[in-house]
């Protein structure tokens, strides 16, 4: 069964998965994987994705510039889905993942998994609202893993006869320090 989404330029459909047209991206940008029930699931061009600019487009203004993570999305990918929602006008704005969409941007990545919630059918002031309320929740809940977790995971792969060089290539760490796991 084929679900109808409105893009900015064109119908796409579940099945049918034609791409959309930004203007912060080739013509080639989105396409559609599955939708229902007003989510959606696409392959996007990071530079399609609008990430924000002022505290009205998302609550984190800093962006603190972290190469390991900028290397790790370069190498690995983007591991964690970015979650948005389309506006009035269909522009796909990041709720969660503003870090994620920057560093694949930086990657030169051609695309990443999205999953666009449906919007509320709430007046600009209460969605905005509810966005900002999301967006604290969601980034006050995150914190760092602990050295002694992070010990105990790379004992676990140790253990798991992985070897110095892999645990230093995966961790971006010299491979004098993984030796010394061993």
């Amino acid at each position: 069964m084929s679900t109808a989404i409105e893009s900015t330029d064109q119908t796409a459909t579940a099945d049918t998965t034609p791409a959309e047209i930004t203007p912060w991206a080739p013509g080639d940008s989105i396409k559609v994987i599955t939708a229902s029930e007003g989510y959606e699931l696409l392959l996007a061009n990071p530079h399609a994705l609008f990430v924000g600019e002022t505290i009205t487009d998302n609550t984190r203004q800093t962006v603190v510039e972290d190469d390991t993570f900028d290397d790790d999305v370069k190498e690995f990918g983007v591991d964690v889905v970015i979650e948005a929602r389309r506006d009035e006008e269909g522009v796909i704005r990041v709720h969660d993942g503003k870090m994620r969409t920057l560093a694949a941007r930086k990657a030169g990545m051609d695309e990443v998994l999205v999953l666009v919630r449906p919007n509320d059918n709430d007046d600009e002031r209460d969605a905005t609202v509810k966005r900002i309320f999301s967006q604290l929740r969601i980034n006050e809940r995150r914190s760092d893993i602990s050295n002694a977790d992070k010990l105990a995971a790379l004992h676990q792969l140790v253990l798991l006869n992985v070897t110095a060089k892999e645990i230093a290539s995966q961790r971006h760490m010299p491979l004098k320090e993984a030796k010394k796991l061993h």
